[in-house]
């Protein structure tokens, strides 16, 4: 598994912050934005399966494994996570969750 992280030339980011992972971390010279950053980063990419997250993601535990296994199905080339948002204390809201079904 190759880990990068792909700064958009923030002045608020220290890629020292990430020492200790087996990450490779590089940052754009201009600010890119989204897209542009997530294509500097894919550039740089080896594997067959790309993942983006965004800097103030907070993954809850055993997540990974479960989206990745979708990709044993043949007919799948692309997969998102479901996306929970917190509104001050313990209310939470789905921003984003899609499941399709073939025949």
């Amino acid at each position: 598994m190759q880990l990068i992280v792909q700064d958009d030339c923030s002045d608020q980011f220290d890629v020292m912050e990430c020492v200790g992972l087996p990450i490779e971390a590089e940052r754009n010279a201009v600010n890119l934005g989204f897209a542009g950053n997530c294509n500097a980063g894919a550039k740089r990419a080896k594997g067959d399966v790309l993942f983006f997250l965004n800097q103030d993601t907070r993954a809850l535990n055993d997540w990974f494994a479960p989206l990745m296994s979708m990709f044993d199905d043949p007919n799948v080339g692309i997969v998102g996570p479901k996306l929970v948002s917190k509104f001050g204390g313990e209310e939470y809201s789905i921003q984003s969750c899609i499941l399709t079904t073939s025949a």
